[in-house]
């Protein structure tokens, strides 16, 4: 699993649903026992593999069967250039009817986290938390989406990439296929741009926690359209694959940020300006 705080993607409803903030999930008791690994049965979709326990129901069954493929239909439609070469198209979802089942496949620590996608034989695999499943369509759909991308990349299995480009990559696409995403991030950004003006910099790690988590997702989201926008997508793309891999040039980071920083200006002042 990819080292993250515990919570970390707790409060993604709300990036991805276009919703107002929502509390974090009650957290689990410090004292519990480690949970069984659950017993998992594997249904079978046209780009992918959905993983339940025998809780889940039919309906449950054929939601989300559906919502994998969609997922991996959308993300095959955007173009991310190289950095999905060794994808083969396929997603591996997991549904858990509770709780404890999600923690023992997720780990401990992400009991406070909306879904969690981890590595698994070199796969990202991707366990949803049962704790969302009665929440809108729309947020279940640019979650998984935004997981999906995070498989894709197969982003569990390395590390040292930074955390702007990750998860801004993940949810500029969940926010590419969801307009009421789009508008909730731009929501985030405006509400961060009012209270703490423009940074000076691309969103640092530490920004990935706590009460920065939701203003963290929309301006990391704002920095990847902002390389998509001006680099092109062929150059960012490649730009994204050399900052995962540690070998952007300080020019290109400052170029970046350079527009990073005005698109966020012009929206300040848009903002400003009432328009």
């Amino acid at each position: 699993m990819r080292g993250r705080p515990a919570g970390f993607l707790i409060g993604l409803v709300c990036v991805l649903a276009g919703c107002a903030p929502a509390a974090a999930l009650p957290p689990s008791p410090a004292s519990a026992p480690s949970p069984a690994t659950p017993t998992l049965l594997g249904i079978q979709t046209r780009h992918g593999t959905l993983f339940v326990t025998p809780q889940i129901g039919s309906a449950d069954r054929d939601a989300w069967s559906t919502r994998l493929d969609w997922a991996a239909e959308s993300l095959e439609a955007t173009d991310l250039g190289g950095l999905t070469d060794d994808w083969d198209g396929r997603l591996d979802v997991e549904l858990t009817a509770a709780a404890a089942e999600f923690s023992a496949l997720a780990g401990p620590d992400s009991a406070d986290a909306a879904a969690v996608t981890r590595c698994l034989a070199g796969r990202g695999r991707i366990a949803v938390n049962p704790q969302v499943l009665i929440l809108q369509p729309d947020y279940l759909d640019g979650l998984l989406l935004h997981e999906a991308v995070h498989a894709a990349l197969a982003s569990p299995c390395a590390a040292g990439a930074p955390l702007w480009v990750e998860e801004g990559l993940a949810e500029w696409v969940a926010t590419e296929h969801s307009p009421p995403a789009e508008q909730t991030d731009l929501a985030w950004a405006k509400q961060t741009l009012a209270a703490d003006g423009v940074p000076q910099t691309l969103p640092p790690d530490a920004a990935f926690a706590g009460g920065q988590l939701l203003p963290a997702y929309a301006l990391s989201r704002s920095a990847v359209a902002a390389v998509v926008e001006h680099g092109g997508t062929d150059w960012a793309m490649a730009f994204f694959g050399r900052a995962i891999a540690g070998t952007a040039t300080a020019d290109e980071v400052a170029r970046v940020t350079g527009w990073y920083r005005a698109d966020l200006t012009r929206l300040a002042g848009s903002e400003r300006d009432g328009k």
